[in-house]
């Protein structure tokens, strides 16, 4: 039997009843923990495990007797208004599948603690990607069939059709077998069956402010599978395959088990509360760097440039170039406005400021004395935004950082739980 899971937020060191003073080939191996002298106030300073970036559940050892569980450091973030702000745009759908991971192989860890987040989580990304499909078109292919029809079509079944029509007369009818090219192919039945799932699973939002948008979503999907059946074998699901040529559809199809394995398959358990959870990851800072590429992207347009590839393979997170302005962006998903010295993140930036290849592509001289890049760093508040709060990067939001030529930065607001909780 396993224990009561150790439950501690985003950048706390271990318990010490369950940090190990030494290297550890297991915890190295967690994605939730690092090995590090981070937060340590001791002189020298003690190298501990401790967590980071990522919230979610993992077990701490290979018996899976004890579970670690870390939840955000945020407890009041809507989670379910990031995913759906994060999901807007193209190139959101096709990363966002970087930066969480589902593991259905190891137990289920006992926590209810992730509710609102996983579920979500899975559910929009699903949906939004089964709507750029659905607005492409479905896929097609060719299906194998036996009908008895009223004229030939494909090839007679010999003794088939003297069972089935021949011995009790029936003349009008003749047994054939065929290939249909249709959309009522595998890949589709999978999506229509996790749809259904979906939609039993919305009953649980229906308080939620998002509910309609999340129902109008659902139905929109459903509509464009009108003419494909849900029913697939279990065997059958776990033989579909995905093709690289299509892509969003091998994003829908790895979500749509994800779904019905979440659920055991049974539509009944998708209109059930989970008293457990699968072990899985959730990176808050990719998170929030897509939450705030949605918001840039939609202000800016191509103005904005994402992972641009610098000297050595470096990436600043973006880019900004609109006429004459033009601006290195990075973000941080550390509250700034409680951190004294910032002179690794400044370092970073300023490296990238030097960099010939992004000086180019924004247009600005390689000449290092005529040129000094604005620099700026974007970093989460608590706080919902609203319609009147005017465009990101307007120079009212610019905050000087004191002791550095032109480094700025900008807070950035994260829409609030109406419950204030990230748990139930």
């Amino acid at each position: 039997m396993s224990e009561q899971p150790v439950t501690i937020e985003e950048h706390k060191p271990l318990p010490e009843d369950c940090n190990p003073t030494k290297w550890n080939d297991s915890y190295n191996k967690n994605p939730l923990l690092r090995w590090s002298t981070f937060g340590s106030k001791e002189k020298p300073p003690k190298i501990h495990w401790q967590t980071y970036y990522r919230i979610g559940a993992q077990w701490l050892d290979v018996d899976c007797k004890r579970a670690l569980v870390v939840r955000s450091k945020y407890k009041s973030i809507d989670f379910i208004a990031m995913f759906l702000r994060c999901l807007n745009s193209r190139r959101a759908i096709k990363d966002f599948s970087e930066i969480y991971s589902i593991d259905f192989d190891q137990p289920a860890i006992q926590t209810n603690a992730f509710e609102n987040v996983l579920t979500p989580l899975i559910l929009i990304h699903f949906l939004k990607v089964v709507e750029r499909i659905a607005k492409r078109g479905l896929k097609r292919g060719y299906v194998h069939r036996e009908e008895n029809l009223k004229k030939v079509k494909g090839r007679i079944r010999i003794l088939a059709n003297e069972r089935k029509n021949v011995i009790p007369h029936r003349f009008d009818r003749v047994y054939c077998q065929f290939n249909e090219f249709t959309v009522d192919i595998p890949e589709n039945r999978l999506i229509k069956r996790a749809l259904l799932f979906v939609q039993r699973e919305l009953t649980h939002f229906q308080k939620l402010k998002y509910y309609s948008q999340l129902l109008h979503l659902e139905n929109k999907c459903l509509s464009a599978f009108t003419q494909v059946s849900p029913e697939i074998e279990l065997r059958d699901v776990k033989l579909v395959k995905t093709h690289k040529l299509f892509r969003e559809y091998d994003i829908a199809v790895e979500l749509a088990k994800t779904i019905l394995r979440r659920n055991d398959y049974s539509i009944k358990k998708a209109a059930g509360k989970k008293k457990s959870t699968p072990v899985f990851w959730l990176d808050m800072a990719r998170l929030f760097e897509m939450y705030v590429y949605s918001i840039l992207r939609k202000q800016y347009g191509k103005s904005i440039l994402y992972q641009f590839e610098g000297t050595d393979g470096e990436t600043p997170d973006f880019l900004f170039r609109n006429g004459d302005e033009s601006c290195i962006l990075d973000t941080k998903y550390i509250n700034l406005d409680n951190v004294n010295r910032l002179y690794e993140l400044v370092r970073q930036l300023a490296g990238y400021a030097r960099d010939v290849k992004v000086l180019n592509k924004l247009g600005l001289s390689t000449e290092i004395d005529k040129t000094v890049v604005p620099c700026l760093f974007l970093y989460p508040i608590m706080e919902n935004p609203s319609d009147d709060d005017g465009k990101l990067l307007a120079r009212d939001n610019w905050i000087e950082i004191a002791g550095w030529t032109k480094f700025y930065k900008i807070r950035v607001k994260v829409p609030q739980s109406p419950q204030n909780e990230a748990g139930e």
